[in-house]
């Protein structure tokens, strides 16, 4: 899936501290929205094949890189 830039992004995450990018490979920008609340919210544009996927079945996997995982939600908006 790729990351969107929405009306309500305001900031870019970079890479997290201490990135390898040769041991972990490119870590792209991340269009977020930061919320008053402790929120950061981002929008993604799954491919037609991914799409497809998760049609027919196959969950969508969410990876996050640290030692605590934070609080999250997936849902699909009109919002963006």
């Amino acid at each position: 899936m790729q990351p969107v830039r929405t009306k309500f992004t305001s900031e870019m995450l970079g890479a997290p501290k201490g990135w390898d990018e040769r041991q972990h490979g490119p870590c792209v920008g991340l269009p977020i929205l930061r919320t008053e609340d402790p929120y950061l919210v981002s929008w993604w544009r799954p491919s037609w094949r991914e799409r497809l996927a998760v049609f027919f079945g196959k969950p969508v996997r969410l990876c996050v890189v640290g030692g605590n995982h934070p609080p999250v939600a997936l849902d699909v908006t009109d919002e963006w």
